[in-house]
């Protein structure tokens, strides 16, 4: 397990396995009494405690950076809802949202700029509590590690203990809850420390079969719905947009808050001419997730129907959004062509060879040409 923790280069997995090292060692009397007890080894133990802090910074500079940046925009996120947040699930679309108005607003320095990208999570499980449900979804949040922690200690369960511990760490550094394995370990020794301190009487056992119930009828139509979603996208791949539209009309209420499902009925909806209603299911899509395809896509249908300034503003957003994506300057520098928009079209265009991409690929070069190309004519 060591050897793989090694291989793996997760600093947060180092500093979890720290912690569940010192939470056994301290079950021993003579150790803890020794480390308490004489200054020196409890001076040495805190000179490598921050010396390993640093060497962690370092060890991966730009991602620990890339983590301080997106800690800023998300107390900033904070800021602007601090009560009850931007809503459970939803932290992805708004932070990315929040990161290019930042970029907009001209306050991104250079090494911002070229560290950001399209972010997922906040890399800080109470951070990212706190912007998705405020000051209170945060309260729950420590609340329950606390009474875990509490009970764990209370109990002398130092396997509790530690892989508690060990989350509390985590959750400062990455994330939590969306890392499946740890949060149903974290759920287990947390559920057989209840159920060692409280009893559930008939009532309780009763509603929560209830909501079990609920639950499971519910995502068991969520699950066949998604299953004929998929199947409409093979449909579409073979060649037969109109049967799976059809597919994914019959199923719009059952699966109507998944952005995947909603962004590929938006794009069938354009194959098949219906540009009115692909709008309304991308912009659908868009009230759930940031994903560049949805923006892309969503340009595309108003470039369909002739409206090039939403087309242009679609756009923006994803050059904001990913101050080093060139698909977006590049679709910008062609829109500007094809309206007579010259200065606009050279501008996006000297953005193209300007930017250095994180990655380079045969699209980045061909955007890079083009643009070289385009400013040379």
């Amino acid at each position: 397990m060591l050897i793989a923790i090694a291989l793996l280069k997760c600093r947060t997995a180092y500093i979890g396995a720290t912690i569940v090292f010192a939470v056994y060692f301290l079950q021993n009397e003579k150790i803890k009494n020794a480390i308490v007890n004489h200054k020196i080894i409890f001076s040495l133990i805190l000179i490598i405690v921050l010396l390993s802090g640093i060497w962690l910074y370092n060890f991966k500079k730009n991602s620990s950076d890339g983590r301080l940046f997106i800690w800023k925009i998300s107390t900033e996120m904070i800021d602007e809802k601090p009560v009850l947040g931007f809503g459970y699930g939803l932290f992805e679309r708004n932070y990315n949202l929040a990161q290019a108005v930042y970029f907009q607003s001209g306050r991104g320095s250079a090494t911002e700029k070229q560290n950001a990208s399209r972010v997922n999570m906040a890399y800080n499980e109470f951070i990212e509590q706190t912007v998705e449900g405020g000051s209170v979804g945060l309260l729950f949040y420590c609340g329950f590690l606390a009474f875990s922690l509490y009970f764990a200690a209370k109990k002398k369960d130092f396997e509790a203990l530690a892989v508690i511990a060990t989350v509390i760490a985590a959750s400062f550094f990455n994330f939590v809850i969306q890392c499946l394995p740890l949060c149903v370990l974290l759920f287990a020794y947390c559920a057989s420390l209840e159920n060692k301190t409280f009893k559930i009487n008939k009532l309780i056992l009763i509603f929560i079969v209830f909501l079990s119930l609920v639950f499971f009828i519910n995502q068991s139509k969520l699950m066949f719905a998604q299953i004929h979603h998929k199947q409409a996208v093979n449909i579409a791949k073979a060649g037969d947009p109109m049967r799976a539209l059809q597919i994914l009309q019959k199923n719009e209420n059952r699966i109507e808050t998944s952005e995947s499902f909603l962004r590929n009925y938006g794009f069938l909806l354009l194959k098949n001419n219906q540009t009115d209603e692909a709008i309304k299911q991308v912009q659908k899509a868009s009230e759930y997730t940031s994903n560049i395809d949805t923006y892309y896509l969503l340009s595309d249908c108003y470039v369909e129907k002739h409206d090039f300034a939403k087309s242009e503003q679609s756009l923006q957003t994803i050059a904001f959004m990913i101050p080093t994506n060139l698909q977006s300057r590049y679709r910008l520098m062609k829109i500007y062509q094809f309206t007579n928009q010259p200065e606009k079209a050279k501008a996006a265009a000297q953005q193209i060879v300007d930017i250095q991409p994180k990655i380079t690929t045969k699209e980045s070069d061909f955007y890079k040409a083009e643009a070289e190309k385009y400013l040379a004519d």
